[in-house]
């Protein structure tokens, strides 16, 4: 939704940090909870001590795991196997962690952000855009999954509760979650600026708008829903003290905390100016440009070293100087407007068309069979490919 609104960068990559470590944190804690509640027993300070040690062997793991399915990826240009690998790296790192006691999420954790760190060195780009569409798909199918498991776990909970009380005690943990998050999001960068008072470089406005987006961001979602279903059903040869009403409360705090800040977030960051904006787009326009400068100077550079047919560097460099021509303007905070800003909007409609253009005469000679499906599929993935690029 923020990348959508076009809202700063940072926010999104301070969200998305932040939802894994919790993740992996929150349920280290969760884990060592029940833990507890089963076995009856609890210490505050063992329970410290082993949250530290769970937590690190869990990192320690993962990145294990990370480091070799690196260094098998590295070695493969197969985008099947590829994704098969990515796939099974979060079990490769899971299952031993969670074996020898350690945090198996936050293995999961800290091999994923090892091997996406390095996913530009290890990836050839056909299989970056399928691993990445994969993952997109999987991503949406096991939250889907999770949220018709609530619902279906939801009647069964309900049945003979009295829901009065739960009720109330959601309500106490909705107000706990946003109140502590914002508290959260204003006291640590405060104490952060304590200690190093010149770090910041952006407005005090802009620092303040983006706190109360952040603190705003409270949506509960599929790890959540996964804890609550996963609760042992008893402890110590009785009911899981408490299971139903657990999985209710969570479940009134996801639905409230989808609901409030998610309908209300978007029109949260475009009262505070958050939204649309430029400086991410002038700044997209000059990485564009510099890499266009790039591969101009390297083209020259070939004609030179390589003796090219004038021809062919001839529409190279014509490319690359009609990117650098459309994109400056960007770049410079001078978009075109009126008649230019009209006419190229004009050109890609009609590069849309002609897209259209060519996919119908693409299946025509399919259905005339003059051409294979093999062949259908590589126009066809070039075709997808540009205009996505015209989507974007």
């Amino acid at each position: 939704m923020l990348r959508r609104l076009g809202a700063p960068d940072r926010i999104s990559t301070i969200l998305e940090g932040e939802a894994l470590i919790n993740d992996g944190t929150g349920l280290t804690v969760y884990k060592l909870a029940v833990a507890a509640v089963v076995s009856g027993h609890f210490s505050p300070g063992a329970g410290i001590v082993k949250f530290i040690a769970v937590a690190a062997g869990g990192v320690a793991v993962g990145l294990a795991a990370g480091w070799v399915s690196v260094e098998i990826r590295k070695r493969i240009d197969e985008p099947q196997i590829e994704i098969s690998i990515s796939l099974l790296t979060a079990y490769l790192a899971y299952i031993p962690a969670d074996r020898i006691g350690a945090s198996g999420v936050l293995a999961a954790v800290a091999a994923g952000l090892y091997t996406g760190g390095r996913a530009g060195s290890m990836l050839s780009p056909t299989s970056r855009l399928r691993t990445l569409g994969f993952w997109e798909a999987l991503t949406f199918l096991l939250e889907s999954v999770l949220f018709l498991l609530i619902g279906l776990e939801l009647p069964h909970i309900t049945r003979g509760l009295s829901v009065e009380k739960p009720l109330l005690y959601s309500a106490a943990v909705l107000a706990t979650l946003i109140a502590v998050r914002m508290a959260w999001m204003f006291m640590v960068p405060l104490l952060a600026q304590l200690v190093r008072p010149h770090r910041h470089r952006t407005p005090p406005d802009s620092r303040f708008a983006e706190r109360i987006v952040l603190g705003w961001s409270a949506m509960r979602g599929g790890v959540s829903l996964a804890a609550a279903l996963a609760l042992p059903l008893t402890a110590a040869g009785r009911p899981f003290p408490d299971r139903a009403n657990v999985i209710f409360i969570s479940y009134i705090a996801i639905a409230a905390t989808l609901v409030i800040p998610g309908l209300t977030l978007s029109p949260l960051v475009r009262r505070l100016g958050l939204g649309e904006d430029e400086a991410v787009a002038r700044e997209e326009a000059r990485a564009r440009v510099q890499l266009a400068h790039a591969a101009l100077k390297h083209i020259e550079d070939l004609a030179e070293r390589e003796q090219l047919a004038e021809p062919v560097v001839d529409q190279l460099r014509t490319t690359y100087e009609l990117r650098i021509q459309r994109l400056e303007p960007h770049a410079d905070g001078n978009a075109a407007d009126g008649d230019e800003a009209t006419a190229a909007r004009r050109i890609r409609e009609l590069r849309r068309e002609l897209i259209g253009v060519e996919r119908r005469r693409l299946a025509d000679l399919r259905r005339r069979n003059q051409i294979s499906a093999h062949t259908l599929r590589r126009i066809e993935h070039e075709l997808d490919l540009e205009e996505s690029r015209l989507a974007q």
